[in-house]
């Protein structure tokens, strides 16, 4: 049985939470499903990139999925805070969420209405580093931080990374060159410090009491989830950050 089925077969319930995990410009992207009642479907969400919350109906298009283990009175409270969120931020302005690199001050960005609060900080989020964060808000941390290490692919996916954020503002004349200047800042002062789709996925794919997940545990859970992704998606990545 594969750790990630595709979405189609995986039933989210009205209380449920579900990670979800496709192919993305730089690897791989990583979603949320959350249930929206008993006689609705349930409700998908992803950050695509700055400030841009896409949030569509589950189980969209080229998505695996599986079901994170929790208790229900857990489950329900990020139910609850996907559904604040989702209905506030998802369209693209200036309330949305912001797309940056620095990941060790995001933590306790999200209140538990889905309000979006970030710290004074942070640069923004990663569609890896959103639903870690959405987790951590609530007390139910997927991974834990203080274990992550870094390497020299790293270094090259934040320069790209950088590069795209340009490119975007560019396009939108000089919209979010803010969290550009401090997208530079991160690649030059920190480590380049990376938690990946497939970490996150990896790490929601284990129990509770495996949970917050050191990186050494995490790795051969998400090496098998890129393994088996190309027998339920399809092989050429959509045009999406991560």
């Amino acid at each position: 049985m594969m750790l990630y089925e595709g979405a189609a077969s995986v039933a989210v319930g009205p209380e449920d939470v579900a990670i979800t995990i496709t192919y993305g410009m730089f690897g791989y992207h990583l979603g949320i499903a959350f249930g929206n009642g008993p006689d609705k479907a349930p409700r998908l969400v992803h950050l695509a990139f700055h400030r841009h919350l896409k949030v569509g109906d589950y189980p969209g298009e080229n998505w695996a999925a599986r079901v994170v283990s929790l208790p229900v009175d857990l489950s329900s409270q990020i139910v609850a805070l996907l559904h604040g969120l989702s209905s506030t931020h998802f369209v693209v302005n200036q309330k949305s969420v912001n797309y940056g690199l620095n990941l060790l001050c995001n933590v306790g960005t999200f209140k538990t209405d889905g309000e979006y609060n970030p710290p004074a900080d942070s640069d923004g989020h990663t569609c890896s580093s959103f639903i870690a964060d959405i987790f951590e808000s609530l007390q139910v941390p997927l991974v834990d931080l203080s274990t992550w290490t870094t390497n020299p692919e790293n270094e090259a996916w934040k320069n790209a990374v950088v590069c795209a954020l340009r490119a975007w503002a560019k396009s939108k004349h000089g919209t979010g060159s803010e969290a550009i200047a401090q997208s530079k800042e991160v690649v030059k002062l920190n480590e380049p410090l990376r938690l990946t789709p497939e970490e996150v996925a990896g790490a929601g794919s284990l129990s509770l009491t495996e949970r917050p997940a050191s990186q050494v545990s995490v790795t051969p859970v998400a090496k098998r989830i890129v393994a088996e992704l190309p027998e339920v998606c399809k092989p050429q990545p959509p045009q999406q950050a991560v």
